[in-house]
């Protein structure tokens, strides 16, 4: 049940990451630096949405791992 939990939240993780983060924090992370070229503008903003995609898979993960053990916790007792 841990493991389902957590490939559920990992994946729920990713697609808020995708759709909802990853952007804005692109698009705030190449506004807030400067860049001597186009192409390491866009180095910059695809590898900080990757970053915002892979952190937000990882805490989904780990939120749905938690509650999967809370529950086989609960189903022992």
């Amino acid at each position: 049940m841990r493991v389902f939990l957590g490939l559920l939240g990992a994946v729920i993780g990713a697609i808020a990451g995708i759709f909802f983060l990853g952007s804005l924090v692109g698009d705030t992370y190449t506004q807030m630096t400067d860049f001597q070229s186009p192409d390491q503008a866009g180095d910059a903003h695809s590898m900080s949405y990757l970053a915002t995609t892979f952190v937000t898979m990882m805490i989904g993960y780990f939120i749905g791992w938690f509650v999967g053990r809370m529950i086989e916790q609960s189903d022992r007792d």
